[in-house]
């Protein structure tokens, strides 16, 4: 039988009503699910979870918009590089071109989506990260 925890997600979108579908959807699978209106409020959360200056892996995995005042996608995945942050890390976005999608994989990031998507295969994505990474998933998250 699997072990059943609390799975910490990080949701940065600054699209208030995206942001929120989003959260009360993670929530309902069993996340714990901090949200981030944008970039600077993403990284101040990630620089608050560093110990002794080492990144301190608060948080399962991170969905954000590619495109939010302060920082781009690319920025934030270049800031976590710097931080040595492991966390999975999937990008959402309304404009993302074929070579932005490289780059942002190149980068590190665990998928890309291009909106409109569909919410059930975010989630689905989201799931493989805990499968490969062999960590208990949320229990409500089971049957998705």
């Amino acid at each position: 039988m699997d072990e059943v925890r609390t799975c910490r997600m990080f949701i940065a979108e600054d699209d208030h009503e995206l942001r929120g579908l989003l959260a009360t959807a993670f929530r309902r699978d069993g996340y714990e699910v901090i949200e981030a209106v944008d970039g600077p409020d993403l990284v101040d959360h990630l620089v608050r979870a560093r110990q002794n200056g080492r990144p301190v892996n608060a948080f399962d995995v991170v969905v954000s918009d590619f495109h939010m005042p302060g920082f781009s996608g690319l920025n934030l995945l270049a800031s976590f590089n710097r931080l040595q942050w492991s966390t999975p890390f999937i990008l959402i976005s309304a404009f993302v071109d074929a070579h932005t999608e490289q780059r942002a994989l190149q980068l590190g990031a665990a998928a890309v989506f291009s909106k409109p998507f569909d919410l059930q295969d975010l989630r689905r994505a989201v799931l493989r990260l805990f499968d490969e990474g062999k960590r208990p998933r949320p229990a409500a998250a089971t049957g998705v």
